[in-house]
């Protein structure tokens, strides 16, 4: 009888901070297990947070009454695998840091009003089964945002602070927002028209693309990217890889949930569409092999998905890319539209600086952007920042949209 146990364990110490105080600190441990029997055709499964033994959730799996699913795939026989990446910081160190960092803002700019989360995390992850070698992941990260807005506003922010990475430097952090902070008490207005803007955070992107490269959408002709493997959908800047496993910024996972190796696959590769991604069922369907792209939760089925869609790099830093444009509009929250099957592109700006020669002017009224997304990462796409702002941990893209004011 061939089966499989999936375990996830979180080891994390999180600060909450609010009103310009340092409102709780507290630690957690969490164990989360899966298990899986595979007999006559079918899966049965059983899942149990805290902790268990192996025994006892290969019983749960198999007690009579359990509803099985149906599987024709063959199971991998990956070997072996132990990754465990140790932190370049104690915790203790990332706390001090950030306790440091937030205590710095609220005396330098005792106006705005700051609230958020700061975490250090370790999370683990193994795969043990009666066809594979027992596979482990691990690695530490921190993760965590600061909001802030002037007393009095009636705003939910009027900024943010990105803090996720392996390490963060808060130093190199504060550099990096310092020309939004500072100028978060100015205003100014803005003409309807196309013009430069700078997306910081766009996981709205990252997930239209993420949801049409699913292989069921992608194989029925139901995607925008249906048939066009092989096609240039972007620019050349453009190169999408689907991470799992870049220490840098906090990802340590080697494998998926149905213990197949994850080697962080290109997606576009130069503005190229390359393919879509498999786990085994799909994979199977397609007639692919697995990308290791079968995730699955501890309590979940198997679903086939991007780990975590990631653009490529470019080389100048977001505030150098716009020094010598006229007119830019810098999208510091952005959230609430929609993104077609179409690629149409259209969303509210709920914070929006307008920079002139790369200096802040002033944060504008009410307006919306929009735009066809295969040309703001195509013909309309100016450039792509060699450092990270957004809680996706992707590069800012400048790109030209309509701005709509209202």
């Amino acid at each position: 009888m061939q089966h499989d146990i999936l375990t996830f364990s979180t080891d994390m110490t999180e600060i909450k901070a609010g009103g310009n105080r340092l409102t709780s600190i507290q630690t957690q441990k969490i164990q989360k297990s899966a298990a899986r029997i595979f007999k006559n055709g079918q899966i049965f499964s059983s899942a149990v947070v805290g902790a268990v033994s192996p025994e006892l959730l290969l019983e749960k799996a198999e007690r009579p009454g359990n509803m099985g699913l149906a599987y024709d795939y063959e199971l991998p026989k990956t070997a072996a695998l132990q990754s465990h990446i140790a932190a370049t910081k104690s915790r203790d160190a990332k706390l001090a840091s950030f306790k440091t960092f937030f205590e710095d803002l609220c005396k330098d700019y005792p106006h705005l009003n700051f609230s958020g989360r700061f975490a250090v995390e370790k999370t683990g992850k193994s795969f043990s089964s009666s066809y594979t070698g027992n596979l482990e992941s691990s690695g530490e990260k921190s993760e965590g945002y600061l909001l802030y807005k002037r007393f009095g506003s009636t705003d939910f922010a009027e900024g943010f602070f990105n803090l996720d990475g392996e390490s963060p430097d808060f130093v190199e952090i504060r550099k990096k927002f310092e020309p939004l902070l500072q100028a978060v008490s100015l205003t100014s207005s803005i003409e309807a028209k196309k013009m430069p803007v700078l997306i910081l955070d766009y996981d709205d992107i990252t997930r239209r693309i993420s949801d049409d490269i699913k292989p069921a959408k992608f194989h029925a002709g139901g995607s925008y990217l249906s048939g066009k493997i092989g096609d240039s959908i972007f620019s050349p800047k453009v190169t999408f890889k689907d991470l799992s496993f870049a220490p840098e910024i906090g990802m340590f996972d080697r494998f998926d949930g149905e213990g197949v190796l994850h080697e962080n696959p290109t997606v576009f590769e130069n503005g190229v569409f390359t393919g879509a991604l498999y786990d085994l069922r799909q994979g199977k369907k397609a007639s692919k092999q697995s990308t290791g792209n079968g995730q699955r939760n501890f309590d979940t089925g198997i679903n086939c998905y991007p780990h975590k869609l990631n653009l490529k790099l470019g080389s100048t830093k977001v505030w150098d890319m716009i020094k010598d444009i006229p007119e830019c509009l810098v999208l510091v929250a952005s959230y609430g539209g929609s993104i077609s099957d179409q690629w149409e592109f259209s969303n509210p700006v709920q914070v929006g600086m307008l920079f002139r020669h790369g200096k802040a002017v002033g944060r504008v009224p009410s307006v919306s952007v929009k735009g066809l997304l295969k040309d703001m990462l195509g013909k309309d796409l100016i450039g792509i920042s060699s450092d990270i702002y957004s809680f996706t941990q992707s590069p800012a893209i400048l790109t030209q949209l309509e701005v709509i004011t209202h």
